[in-house]
């Protein structure tokens, strides 16, 4: 058995492939002041423990993660523990997240299987589901009337956003009205 611990930590710099994006993350404060030292503590614990510490500039911690991940899949069995339900598109075969709750040991253990058990879709559709609804946390905004059960409902009916564009003449008269009014938005967010 491969034992494999990888820490991989916030970067501060916008993401690449969101740069296009001025607004992306836009709601969020900076730090508290007397946070900002407690990174670097963190980055010295895991050293302390010879747990690699990846991060790459113009990247968020998850698509370090995600790409980790799915390069030793087959190697190993990768369980991610985060708070960050957008790194759920990952799950895969060998991939499971084990999302933080509020309380001490306290996780909501997700599966490819469980995913695709609980939604009818594969986690690799969740970004699509998310640009489509947006997402407030991250401050991008999603086409206006499309909640995650409408975005849903269109995901599994035409598998990707790619879909859903090519066939707007398919949609009901209010969905293909917003999804004309928001072409660019949707394909931002899938960027």
């Amino acid at each position: 058995m491969l034992d494999l611990y990888k820490c991989a930590t916030k970067n501060t710099n916008i993401p690449h492939s969101r740069a296009h994006n001025e607004e992306y993350k836009g709601n969020r404060s900076a730090p508290p002041e007397e946070l900002i030292p407690q990174f670097d503590l963190a980055k010295d614990a895991t050293a302390a423990f010879a747990i690699p510490n990846i991060g790459v500039t113009g990247y968020e911690a998850d698509d370090c993660l995600g790409t980790i991940a799915h390069q030793v899949k087959d190697e190993a069995e990768v369980i991610i523990l985060t708070g960050d339900r957008d790194i759920l598109q990952v799950l895969d075969d060998n991939i499971t997240v084990a999302l933080m709750k509020k309380g001490y040991g306290n996780y909501e253990v997700q599966t490819k299987e469980r995913f695709i058990e609980e939604r009818g879709y594969h986690p690799r559709q969740f970004a699509d589901v998310k640009g489509l609804t947006g997402d407030t946390s991250d401050h991008y905004p999603g086409v206006k009337g499309i909640g995650p059960k409408t975005a849903e409902k269109l995901i599994l009916q035409f598998q990707t956003v790619d879909n859903i564009l090519a066939s707007l003449d398919e949609l009901k008269p209010g969905q293909r009205k917003r999804g004309n009014n928001s072409v660019a938005v949707i394909t931002r967010n899938k960027q």
